[in-house]
Formats: structure tokens, sequence, C-alpha cells
């Protein structure tokens, strides 16, 4: 879930992943707080998740994460 949230928030903010390196937190936490956290127990799992992304809940995220990662390492 937190690569399909992760996902989501690059794409509204964009280069979210040098921002973070950078010590620059605030977008991604403002992302947080508008698509996660305002919303507190109102709804389930999934529902949040296609609140935030759009789209239901799924390893695909994750996938495509790993395999960038790992992909070369052990051939995927």
């Amino acid at each position: 879930m937190a690569a399909q949230l992760y996902e989501a928030a690059e794409s509204e903010i964009g280069d979210l992943e040098s921002k973070t390196k950078a010590g620059e937190f605030e977008p991604l936490g403002e992302w947080l707080r508008e698509n996660i956290h305002r919303h507190g127990q109102r709804y389930e799992t999934n529902e949040l998740v296609v609140e935030a992304t759009g789209d239901d809940f799924s390893a695909d995220a994750f996938v495509d994460y790993v395999t960038e990662k790992y992909g070369e390492l052990y051939s995927l």
C-alpha cells in the first residue's frame, strides 16, 4: 500500500525522491494530510486507497518498485 500511495504522491508532487533526499518532507506531509490523514476512520482501507490514488489497492506499484530496485541484480 505504501508503494501505491507513494506513486500517487509522486505523480502529484513531482520529483518526490529528490525532495525527500534533500530533507524536504513538507510536500509529502501536505499530500498525506490532504489525501490520507484528514479522513481519519471515515473509509475502510480499500476505499481510502481509491480516494487517495484513484485505483483499487493492488500490488502493482510494489512490484514495479521491487523490479526497478532489484531487477538487474536478480534478472527480473
